[in-house]
């Protein structure tokens, strides 16, 4: 086998997973001191292995008795000595057990370094010629029963008997320890180690003087907190990969619709501005899991995967964190009843894991969801009426490309993989954060949130905030064959109450078709305003359509705002930090998100334990 290999096999037996979540949402960090989930503490390299400090002390202390118990048989009265031990001499053990695995491996290489001086060394084998470059096994056999025999026989001079300091606190039941020891039980590590990656959900964009420090020649979509560290665990986890094989990372986006969106934003910027095809060196397997929020990819998955809406979908979207439990009645329950209390965090912890690391080993099948991109202008770019041409038109009917009535370089890039919407939900979003309050329409109807939202809508329509503006429109419709059949240009400006594309079906939309995330459109629906019902339109008359690029720009000098993936912009700072940007977007150009320029569709990768086809 050679080293390609081997760091193929090790990178498939990759142990850390790390959860995205949101820095500010208490049901994260609820769900995260249930699970005992720890922050990760930034340093990302070699992160395929566990660290002494990550392993709990129960599991450490077993780990140690059954190291030992391989090679000296500890009696029962070594482990009561063993458990009367102070919690900080048991870690001070496994890492002594440690270094020594690590000298043994360098001296059997011949690169161990001792610290001894020469004078030390002539002393205890009268030249430094006599001793030896490599140790053979035999030796290096002989120096591990001498060093267990050394650490077995401290048990006895260093046992406590304060029982809240010592290990014995974490052994309840000694019996079970004893049979483990006894039967010579083969223990090892949970193969997986959980680790948070929490983050605020801010977004900032590049400026023109920033992308050129940077040397981009593109905009790039905004930076979230995700950016940096994602880069840097990749970074880590691909420097022991051989040149020919891709190490697994794998990632769990715990959260909503914005914690996606964050992760999406930083997920497409490392791999479109890639060039040290870092990203070609990592195999990123996602998962979703809707811990108390409102998630369309969960909900989708939910609605055509059984056994996610069962095992994953089910417990984690609930407003509470439940513990399913058997209770025992009669005396075959009387056991039982004096542990409930002190098990329950234990077991709480222990079922959530389960649920996940069942999701993280079964879950092989790929969800490929097309990621869309919105070109936003705080201009009115120059309209190309060439694209409308009779050569361009025939061209569309022979090839199926479209060509661009737009083409000037964008403001803000802003990639998305739910939805994009435009108008009277996109408005109220806006009115409502001037207000300090979020835009959540999906919450519980009978929260706080909820009740506080209705008020501030019904001021909004009291006070007539919205006033759909004029635009110029012009969308590529596409068969259910997946192929452009021709290009609608609306020559006439018309104002839309609401403008909604969508890419995964939402659970409060009932007005658009159900999209499929894996179809090569978007399903669009479109509600003309009560100024422009009498025109002529289209749009008007058929205000669902599948559409594969969208081209709008305002009449005068108009603006709106867009609500992309549940997120409005542009953001209030941006407002402010810009001189350009003013209050909001004068023209949006939506397509399709390619990887490079050979057109490949960009993908966002979800697991699922069952392919989902429609």
């Amino acid at each position: 086998m050679d080293r390609n290999q081997k760091s193929a096999k090790f990178a498939e037996s990759e142990s850390i997973v790390y959860h995205i979540m949101d820095e500010v949402c208490s049901a994260s960090k609820v769900f995260s001191h249930i699970c005992e989930i720890k922050q990760e503490d930034g340093k990302y390299n070699h992160r395929n292995r566990y660290k002494t400090s990550e392993i709990s002390t129960r599991a450490l202390a077993l780990l140690i008795l059954h190291t030992i118990n391989r090679d000296i048989e500890v009696t029962r009265k070594d482990i009561d000595n063993f458990l009367n031990l102070s919690e900080d001499y048991v870690r001070k053990i496994s890492e002594e057990i440690l270094q020594f695995g690590r000298d043994m491996y360098k001296k059997a290489l011949g690169t161990f370094e001792d610290k001894e001086t020469d004078g030390d060394i002539k002393e205890k084998h009268g030249s430094t010629k006599n001793i030896p470059k490599l140790i053979t096994p035999q030796e290096g056999a002989t120096l591990r029963l001498k060093l267990y025999q050394r650490i077995k026989n401290s048990w006895s001079k260093l046992s406590q008997q304060d029982s809240n300091t010592s290990v014995k606190r974490f052994f309840p039941d000694t019996d079970d320890l004893y049979n483990i020891v006894d039967t010579k039980k083969m223990l090892s590590l949970p193969s997986l180690c959980h680790k948070a990656l929490r983050q605020k959900l801010n977004y900032e964009f590049l400026t023109e003087e920033q992308r050129k420090f940077s040397m981009e020649t593109e905009v790039l979509p905004p930076q979230t907190e995700f950016n940096v560290p994602l880069r840097s665990i990749i970074t880590g986890h691909t420097k022991e990969t051989g040149k020919k094989n891709k190490t697994v990372l794998r990632l769990m986006l715990s959260g909503g619709d914005e914690v996606m969106h964050s992760f999406l934003c930083a997920y497409v910027t490392l791999k479109t501005s890639d060039k040290t095809d870092l990203m070609k060196k990592v195999d990123i397997k996602i998962y979703v899991t809707p811990v108390k929020a409102e998630n369309s990819i969960a909900c989708f998955i939910a609605r055509h995967d059984s056994w996610y809406y069962r095992n994953v979908y089910t417990p984690l979207s609930n407003d509470l964190f439940l513990l399913p439990w058997v209770r025992l009645h009669g005396n075959a329950g009387s056991g039982m009843r004096g542990m409930e209390s002190q098990l329950h965090g234990t077991r709480m912890k222990e079922y959530y894991l389960g649920l996940l690391e069942n999701y993280i080993r079964h879950a092989n099948c790929t969800l490929k969801i097309n990621v869309w991109n919105a070109k936003l202008y705080v201009s009115k770019p120059d309209w190309d009426h060439k694209a409308d041409s009779k050569e361009a038109l025939k061209r569309i009917t022979i090839v199926g490309e479209t060509s661009s009535a737009i083409n000037a370089e964008p403001t803000h890039v802003i990639p998305f993989f739910h939805r994009l919407e435009i108008g009277y939900a996109a408005e109220l979003a806006k009115y409502m954060a001037s207000e300090g309050v979020s835009y959540k329409p999906n919450c519980d109807p009978d929260s706080r949130g909820a009740l506080e939202m209705k008020k501030l809508e019904e001021k909004f329509i009291r006070e007539k905030k919205f006033q759909p503006v004029e635009v110029q429109i012009r969308i590529a419709r596409v068969g259910l064959g997946g192929k452009v059949i021709d290009v609608i240009h609306e020559q006439k400006y018309i104002a839309f109450h609401t403008l909604v594309l969508s890419n995964v079906p939402s659970t409060a939309d009932n007005k658009s078709f159900p999209p499929n995330p894996e179809d090569p459109w978007l399903e669009m629906y479109a509600r003309t305003a009560s100024s422009s019902s009498a025109k002529k339109s289209l749009l008007d008359k058929e205000p669902h359509q599948h559409v594969c690029r969208l081209e709008l720009r305002v009449k005068n000098d108009d603006q709106f705002s867009v609500l992309v993936d549940g997120v409005l912009f542009p953001k209030k700072s941006e407002s402010t930090k810009s001189k350009t940007s003013g209050l909001g977007y004068r023209t949006i150009v939506v397509e399709r998100l390619v990887e490079d320029d050979t057109g490949v569709p960009f993908i966002f990768p979800v697991q699922t334990f069952y392919p989902i086809t429609i």
